[in-house]
């Protein structure tokens, strides 16, 4: 049967006999397999670190582990249904002893549809924590579990620190706050020690996410705490961290405080990622975001003159219901005024629950996916020019790997997995920070070598 197990309780940290459980547990082998955003990548590196410290194995074969572990993501359909093929794959391939566990956002948003009952696993649960009360609680009391221990950081250069949960935006087009609930700031102590932790681990590279970062603390009431304050605590704290980076932006927290505090730290990334989802003024208030085009504008033109040098990303939603010809249009010529360095598209996705799925004047998928095509071929050009800009200069590079016969790395201007990457020769290992010339460019790829 089944089932979708309520939110568990947190319980405090477990003090003692520890080695005694883990010998018994040493069996219990298990397999993560993570879908979705960076919010989840973190997720399942706090839930495996548990395991681990309560004596479970982890395996990097499906076909060793005795728990096959998937955190599915749920934010827009094609998750759901890249999360539903998954399922069906391993629960068709898995073997006769093997079980299948399902927890994370599409349990969440799911909880009480048919769609969760139609998955082939063997139980979901909503959060990891009720996962491991159910692997473990034969084993250790209820009272013993720790849900605080550091997290297992796989990938070398970089990690992911999530400052806060939830969202208390409305947007019409959204359906994370109907799940994940209202913002919530994590206590800056709790960040710092995460931190502090990977550091510990020669970690080079920290970047800060939430559903909207700069929102960070205000629900708290604190006076003075803010993300310019907790960026500002954390560099003068970890001296040490070569680079710190900040995704999920939202324009109206951007402050002289934080763009101040961005171009102050030279561990800061001279890098914003921006989603404004639209540059129309009709459809931002169809979608509920701020409208106000030309404060945007006023932004825009305040980082750039501020951080010359600054990255800038942001991330566009076309074929929103209500998106004629000419409303598109607009977005395209906001393209092109303000060249962004990195661009990513969606095209709409009409999610129930949400106020935009009973929206009139919705937009043809056939459309669409035009819209998505010219807007990917507008900052194509935009990007290629803005990279051949960069032949002849000198960039410090995080090597992370290999390809073929050149090392793999981004400088400040390319966040991990959604922007380029740096391709170059010369002498280096992983980890290490370099300083490359750039010498040609290849599509969104820049090349070059050592100096």
């Amino acid at each position: 049967m089944k089932t979708c197990i309520p939110l568990t309780k947190l319980v405090p940290l477990w003090a003692g006999r520890a080695k005694e459980y883990a010998k018994s547990l040493l069996r219990l082998r298990f397999i993560f397999l993570t879908l979705g955003c960076p919010k989840n990548e973190v997720t399942s590196e706090h839930a495996a670190a548990f395991f681990i410290k309560n004596g479970m194995q982890s395996v990097a074969k499906i076909s060793d582990a005795e728990y096959i572990i998937v955190n599915a993501c749920a934010f827009l359909k094609i998750a759901v249904t890249e999360a539903k093929k998954t399922l069906e794959h391993l629960a068709l391939s898995k073997k006769p002893n093997q079980k299948l566990f399902l927890f994370g956002c599409l349990v969440q948003r799911f909880c009480n549809s048919p769609l969760l009952q139609s998955l082939a696993v063997d139980r979901s649960f909503t959060t990891w924590q009720d996962l491991a009360y159910h692997l473990l609680s034969e084993k250790v009391k209820s009272s013993s579990l720790n849900f605080t221990l550091p997290r297992l950081k796989i990938n070398p250069t970089y990690a992911y620190v999530e400052i806060a949960q939830g969202c208390s935006r409305n947007c019409a087009f959204c359906t994370l706050p109907t799940f994940k609930g209202p913002y919530q700031s994590k206590n800056p102590k709790l960040i710092l020690d995460e931190i502090k932790a990977l550091l510990s681990l020669n970690i080079p590279e920290i970047i800060l996410i939430a559903q909207e970062t700069t929102f960070y603390g205000l629900d708290l009431n604190r006076s003075g705490l803010n993300l310019s304050a907790l960026l500002s605590l954390i560099c003068r704290k970890f001296p040490q961290l070569p680079r710190v980076r900040l995704m999920y932006a939202h324009h109206l927290g951007v402050t002289a405080e934080l763009i101040e505090t961005l171009s102050k730290f030279d561990q800061i990334c001279h890098y914003l990622d921006l989603p404004l989802q639209h540059a129309d003024p009709k459809i931002l208030k169809l979608m509920r975001r701020s409208y106000d085009l030309q404060g945007m504008e006023k932004l825009l033109d305040k980082l750039k003159t501020k951080i010359p040098d600054i990255s800038l990303r942001s991330t566009f939603i076309v074929g929103f219901p209500g998106e004629r010809e000419q409303e598109f249009g607009n977005l395209l010529k906001f393209l092109r005024k303000w060249e962004f360095d990195k661009v990513g598209f969606f095209a709409y996705s009409r999610e129930k629950n949400t106020a935009a799925f009973n929206y009139p004047d919705q937009i043809p998928t056939e459309i669409k996916k035009e819209r998505l095509q010219k807007a990917y071929q507008v900052q194509e050009k935009i990007a290629h020019r803005k990279n051949r800009k960069l032949i002849g200069t000198t960039l410090s590079v995080l090597t992370e790997g290999m390809k073929d016969d050149f090392h793999i790395g981004r400088s400040y201007r390319e966040a991990p997995e959604i922007d380029g990457q740096i391709l170059f020769t010369g002498k280096t290992k992983v980890g290490e920070m370099v300083e490359v010339k750039v010498e040609k460019v290849d599509g969104y790829d820049l090349i070059g070598k050592t100096v």
